[in-house]
């Protein structure tokens, strides 16, 4: 079951899909996705991958389970080593990232559990909570989106091609 705030997220978030026009766009979006869904299925299949509901997480756990997945998505077009190294930075920023993410997000969390166990509930305040949250969601997409962009650009076209081959047939 989803806690409120979670509910509140994921309806959000589900109702503020956007289309995109052109088939540029789509193509790049196309790819982004295939490459979201190939970091996506790693993490999943991944046998360390914890949830952490409401603990803290530590940046080494974190940048390792990036590194896996990053791996994982590597493995599925022979990437070099060169590859694999200059991959490194990204993942380390994205992991610095996402912890200071994930310690905001579980801040809000707390707040918005308080207000809504308050007397009245203040429909003002769980709206500036819950923008709050979408913010730092916001923020942590577009920080995934830029790591995808910048592994993606560290992969020859014919490996995001291939990449985005597997996407498809595992999709369909």
């Amino acid at each position: 079951t989803l806690s409120t705030e979670e509910f509140v997220m994921h309806s959000t978030t589900r109702n503020q899909s956007k289309g995109c026009k052109g088939r540029g766009k789509m193509f790049f979006w196309g790819g982004l996705a295939a490459m979201c869904a190939a970091i996506s299925v790693a993490a999943m299949g991944c046998g360390r991958h914890r949830h952490h509901h409401g603990k803290n997480v530590s940046l080494e756990e974190v940048r390792e389970h990036l590194g896996d997945m990053t791996d994982h998505v590597f493995d599925e077009v022979d990437a070099s080593d060169e590859q694999r190294k200059a991959a490194d930075p990204t993942i380390d920023a994205l992991a610095k990232k996402f912890v200071e993410l994930h310690a905001k997000k579980k801040g809000l969390h707390e707040q918005i559990a308080d207000t809504l166990g308050e007397e009245t509930v203040d429909p003002q305040k769980v709206e500036a909570l819950r923008q709050e949250v979408m913010q730092i969601t916001d923020e942590g997409s577009k920080g995934m989106a830029n790591a995808i962009l910048e592994l993606g650009n560290i992969l020859k076209a014919e490996q995001r091609r291939e990449l985005l081959a597997k996407w498809k047939k595992h999709r369909h």
